[in-house]
């Protein structure tokens, strides 16, 4: 049995009702950092009930299991009904980077000429080296 953390996706729900619903739950391999369901971050500290809004989520943290439901509520009979998952754990503690930024050495990629030259117009590369 494989386990990951790191997972994105998209899912549709085709033509939902009112009353459908679906608990979806994913066992992980550890804590993840990052959850966004749905495009928010909706967590609760209980389980997910069929009452809750699309794309609440709950992570049991002694199972290491995310479950989240998707809901028809306020699905037209035409719509679909749409949802995303990203979760991840981020590599650096606090998902900061603690490496310094690089400093350019080169100040001509940071920096442009008060009045810079067209390479099409021969008039102003007069007096340049080749």
């Amino acid at each position: 049995e494989y386990k990951f953390t790191n997972a994105s996706y998209n899912m549709e729900a085709y033509y939902p009702r009112e009353g459908d619903w679906f608990i979806i739950q994913q066992e992980l391999a550890e804590e993840p950092d990052y959850i966004k369901v749905g495009g928010k971050s909706n967590k609760v500290d209980v389980a997910v009930k069929l009452t809750d809004d699309a794309g609440t989520f709950h992570f049991n943290n002694d199972t290491k299991t995310l479950s989240y439901i998707i809901t028809g509520k306020g699905v037209t009979e035409t719509q679909v009904a749409a949802s995303s998952v990203m979760v991840y754990r981020c590599f650096f503690l606090n998902c900061i980077d603690p490496r310094p930024k690089p400093i350019s050495t080169n100040p001509s990629l940071s920096d442009r000429p008060a009045e810079p030259k067209k390479w099409s117009i021969s008039s102003d590369w007069k007096g340049t080296k080749e």
